[in-house]
């Protein structure tokens, strides 16, 4: 019964039981919105909004609180990706990292992300949640992110 309950749970991914999105049989690809990322992008969720307020990852991880609920675009390495659905990434550079849930299972990224270059446009979480996606990604990772953003949008290159 356990090995059932366990087995279930491993195949769930951190869906928590919430129905599936529907997973696009290919990405849009389109032209980036950020200046740093490739002309070519692939585009994930809703497209990066032009106008949005752009702030470093690095200044978003030794500042958190002053974005809090706030939505801004930042820009950083894939790091780590969930390998159940794709419905989570972690950004990562010198200063630190930030992990990030894609929309509420709206939509999902490659679980072979890690090592593109990735702009996000998100709202920043206040404090970092506790739940099963961040218990999965410190497993993989083997820290927590300081940062937690709820993105509503992802352009994925390899520059």
């Amino acid at each position: 019964m356990i090995k059932k309950l366990l087995l279930a749970l491993a195949l769930s991914g951190c869906n928590g039981g919430a129905p599936a999105a529907k997973e696009s049989a290919a990405p849009v690809v389109s032209a980036s919105a950020s200046p740093r990322v490739a002309a070519q992008a692939e585009r994930y969720g809703d497209a990066i909004t032009a106008g949005a307020t752009r702030v470093d990852l690095a200044e978003l991880v030794k500042h958190p609180a002053a974005y809090a609920d706030k939505r801004v675009v930042t820009e950083g390495k894939v790091t780590s990706v969930c390998q159940g659905k794709g419905c989570w990434l972690e950004l990562g550079d010198e200063a630190g990292s930030a992990h990030v849930k894609l929309g509420g299972h709206k939509f999902f990224v490659p679980r072979s992300s890690s090592g593109k270059t990735a702009v996000v446009e998100a709202t920043v979480l206040p404090q970092v949640d506790t739940g099963h996606c961040e218990q999965e990604a410190e497993e993989q990772t083997g820290r927590v992110a300081k940062v937690e953003l709820v993105a509503t949008g992802v352009e994925l290159s390899t520059r």
